[in-house]
């Protein structure tokens, strides 16, 4: 990107830190005991296995997730994420089971502006005249 390469930066894109947002789609809340799903990656596993925004994550494999007695539902994920998940999901005063099979790195992605290692002189002065510090 020519404004990136001005200040010598590239943005950099990987895979979200936890597994249920890049190999699942889904972003959640885990407080005062409850897993909520806050936000549904567009067309990932999780979008077509009907999950969404405000459903309660209760179960995963048959384990309660209590998320304030140490199983959170990000754990599990990490503990079960070579397998094929069953999700047991409460909406709308229902409860019900999806069976989801991850696609690591696939959804929700981070990025990062990072320093190129061959900045000329001049990117470098453009980089502190743009955030006012030192490259």
């Amino acid at each position: 990107n020519e404004a990136m390469e001005y200040i010598g930066c590239e943005f950099v894109k990987s895979s979200a830190v936890h597994f249920h947002e890049h190999a699942l789609g889904i972003k959640i809340s885990e407080s005062t005991g409850n897993c909520k799903v806050t936000a549904v990656y567009p067309s990932s596993v999780a979008d077509l296995a009907g999950i969404s925004i405000q459903d309660e994550i209760v179960g995963l494999n048959t384990i309660a997730i209590k998320s304030d007695h140490g199983s959170s539902f990000t754990e599990w994920c990490n503990y079960f994420s070579d397998q094929p998940l069953l999700l047991t999901i409460a909406s709308n005063s229902r409860i019900r089971q999806v069976k989801i099979i991850p696609a690591p790195f696939q959804f929700y992605k981070m990025g990062k502006i990072q320093k190129l290692n061959t900045a000329t002189v001049m990117q470098k002065a453009n980089y502190k005249l743009w955030c006012g510090y030192e490259f």
